[in-house]
C-alpha cells in the first residue's frame, strides 16, 4: 500500500508545473547620495500639468482619448479580462438544464347519445431535465490556465501604461521642441531684420561714395545666407505640428502651430529618489515580471 502511495506522489509531482514566482531579493543602498537635497516626491500622473502650459494639457487630454496606440491597449486589457472569466469557467461546476412541453389529442371518442362523436381530450405533457458536471482538476491544469490568464491580464494592464506613458513623453518632447523652434525662428527673423539694416546702410554709403560695390555684395551673401536658415526652421515647425497631431489622434490642419513662450512654461523641480524605487516605476518593468 505503501508503495502505491509513493508512486502516486512521485507522479504529481513529475506533472508539477512549476513553482511560483517568487521576486528575487534585491539590496537597497541605505542611502541615495544626491546634491538636490530634500524628501523624495514621485512625479504624480498627470506630471505635465506642472508645466502650466494650456497648449501642453489639451494635447495630452486629445492624445488619451484618441490616441490609436492608446485605444489598441485599452483593447487588450478588456480581451485579457475576458480570457481571465473564460479561464476561470473550467474551476466552477458546469450547470444546465431544459425543458420542454407537448399538447396532444389521441382521436375522436366513441359515439354518445343521438349519434354524436365527441372529440377525445387534450393532453399536456412537460419535461424538465437539469445536468451538473464538475471536472476535478487533479493536475492543476485549469488552475494554471486560469493563473495564467490573470498574470496576462495584469501584464496587460502594465502595457497600456507603457503606451500611454510613450504617447505622454513623445508629446512633451515634440512640443518642447517646437517650441524651441519657434524661439529659434524668431532669432533668425531678427537676424535677417539686422542684415536687411545693414545692407540698406552700406546702399546709402555706397551711393554718397563711403563704401565699395565689394562691401554692398558681401553684406547681400550675408543677407541670402540668413534668409536661408529660415525655410528648415519652419519645416522643423510644421514636422513637430503633424507629430502632435498624430499622436493626438487628429489630422494635420487640426493642430497649429502656435505656441506659447519659452518664459510663461514652468520648470518643474525634479526630486531624486532610490535607484530600485525608480526602476520599478517603470510600466514595461512591472510587465516583464
Amino acid at each position: 500500500m505503501r508503495a502505491w502511495i509513493f508512486l502516486v506522489a512521485a507522479l504529481v509531482a513529475g506533472c508539477s508545473v512549476g513553482e511560483d514566482y517568487q521576486k528575487p531579493a534585491t539590496p537597497e543602498p541605505a542611502a541615495w547620495v544626491t546634491d538636490a537635497g530634500g524628501e523624495t516626491a514621485w512625479p504624480s500622473a498627470d506630471w505635465w500639468t506642472r508645466f502650466t502650459s494650456p497648449r501642453l494639457n489639451a494635447l495630452m487630454a486629445a492624445a488619451e482619448t484618441a490616441n490609436p496606440d492608446v485605444a489598441a491597449a485599452q483593447a487588450r486589457v478588456r480581451e485579457a479580462d475576458a480570457q481571465v472569466r473564460i479561464s476561470g469557467a473550467a474551476l466552477v461546476p458546469s450547470v444546465s438544464g431544459a425543458g420542454s412541453g407537448t399538447r396532444a389529442r389521441t382521436g375522436y371518442g366513441d359515439a354518445l347519445r343521438g349519434g354524436t362523436l365527441t372529440k377525445a381530450p387534450l393532453y399536456n405533457t412537460t419535461e424538465l431535465s437539469l445536468t451538473a458536471s464538475y471536472e476535478i482538476d487533479f493536475w492543476g491544469k485549469n488552475r494554471s490556465a486560469a493563473d495564467s490568464a490573470e498574470a496576462s491580464a495584469r501584464q496587460s494592464r502594465f502595457d497600456l501604461r507603457t503606451a500611454r506613458l510613450t504617447v505622454q513623453a513623445g508629446v512633451a518632447s515634440t512640443y518642447f521642441d517646437m517650441v524651441g523652434q519657434t524661439k529659434r525662428l524668431a532669432v533668425a527673423k531678427e537676424a535677417v531684420a539686422n542684415a536687411e539694416d545693414v545692407l540698406s546702410v552700406l546702399n546709402d554709403r555706397l551711393a554718397g561714395g563711403t563704401a565699395t560695390i565689394l562691401d554692398v555684395a558681401q553684406q547681400e551673401s550675408v543677407v541670402a545666407a540668413q534668409r536661408a536658415t529660415l525655410a528648415p526652421i519652419e519645416q522643423q515647425i510644421r514636422q513637430d505640428a503633424n507629430a502632435l497631431a498624430i499622436l493626438a489622434g487628429r489630422t494635420p490642419i487640426e493642430v497649429t502651430t502656435e505656441v506659447e513662450t519659452l518664459r510663461s512654461i514652468a520648470l518643474p523641480v525634479i526630486r531624486p529618489g532610490l535607484p530600485s524605487d525608480l526602476l520599478m516605476r517603470r510600466p514595461d518593468v512591472r510587465s516583464a515580471e
